[in-house]
């Protein structure tokens, strides 16, 4: 559990872990937040506390703030700005947007699907030893996976669009009825 330390409708402290803490020139130790009560924690300012969580991969977040209730403390981010789809230069240095970052990722794990199973190729290079229909197979479903993956993101029109792509299909009962198109590669082999 996390904790705060209000003063003066201000938060002063976050309290991630239990430790001890100095309110009012008085040391309090960690063992307060295991034995006191809830109504005597708040008596010296301390407040259970809790932040909304964000997805900073599609957006920008700022202008935090806190609301403090009478039982409890909230953070939370006010403002959120979508981040760049595509790449942005200024003054000769390349920002790279989310489609470049996705599709480097996209890349990424189909150069390591592939590394599973690269050592077949080799064999094949060195020894002729042929790969098997179901290892080339594999392959040929990973590289297609990656290309159907990338040319989704490129179509994206927008962050919107783009955080559409991790959204896992479901039927009318609310059970997964396929994969999310941004993680639509084929089951290991």
């Amino acid at each position: 559990m996390t904790w705060c330390v209000v003063k003066a409708d201000q938060v002063i402290q976050i309290v991630h872990n239990p430790r001890s803490v100095t309110i009012n020139d008085v040391v309090h130790p960690a063992a307060i937040f295991r034995s006191w009560s809830a109504s005597e924690l708040k008596a010296i300012g301390v407040y259970p506390y809790s932040e909304t969580r964000i997805d900073e991969r599609f957006h920008k977040y700022s202008n935090f703030s806190y609301t403090i209730g009478s039982d409890a403390v909230t953070g939370a981010w006010k403002t959120k700005t979508a981040k760049s789809m595509d790449d942005v230069t200024t003054d000769g240095i390349t920002t790279l947007g989310l489609k470049s970052l996705w599709i480097t990722s996209t890349k990424n794990i189909a150069k390591s699907r592939l590394s599973q199973t690269d050592w077949y190729v080799t064999r094949l290079a060195e020894k002729t030893t042929a790969i098997s229909s179901k290892v080339s197979t594999y392959r040929d479903k990973v590289r297609a996976a990656c290309d159907k993956i990338e040319a989704a993101i490129n179509a994206c029109s927008d962050v919107a669009a783009l955080e559409a792509m991790f959204v896992v299909p479901v039927d009318s009962d609310g059970k997964a009825t396929g994969k999310a198109p941004m993680h639509d590669w084929p089951d290991d082999e």
